[in-house]
């Protein structure tokens, strides 16, 4: 079965969907997108800066399984634009990831509200189904 993302199946949240072919392998470009670190340098003057690059430990919140894992980012850090505005206005976030083998994963980003509660604040996922189109791609 293809895993399911909770909020695509929540009529409260708005979603993009973009499918793109990549160069590379479909395990190869989940080892990159799992790995939250990358976003400063990668993604260099769009939604980070090279300067915000950190190591950005993740605490398992489950046992890693032959089914994948789950885990929540050790501290509060700002690594794209939503967490460095968010600390720019003094506002908490979160992040919790999920890996589904072989091809599904999600970060949930939230951003606490004005009165410092995650449920009345923002939030983004990024999602990647990672799904092989050909060999080595």
């Amino acid at each position: 079965l293809i895993p399911v993302c909770e909020a695509l199946e929540d009529d409260a949240f708005e979603h993009i969907d973009v499918s793109r072919d990549m160069p590379y392998s479909a395990d190869i470009l989940l080892e990159n997108v799992l790995d939250s670190s990358h976003v400063p340098f990668t993604h260099h003057k769009t939604i980070s800066k090279r300067e915000n690059g950190k190591p950005l430990p993740l605490v398992l919140t489950d046992k890693v399984t032959p089914c994948g894992f789950e885990g929540q980012f050790e501290k509060d850090a700002a690594v794209g634009k939503q967490g460095t505005d968010a600390l720019k206005a003094g506002r908490a976030t979160q992040r919790r990831t999920k890996f589904l083998a072989p091809t599904y994963m999600h970060h949930r980003i939230q951003t606490a509200g004005k009165d410092g509660n995650f449920d009345s604040g923002f939030e983004t996922w990024t999602v990647a189904y990672a799904t092989p189109s050909g060999p080595g791609r």
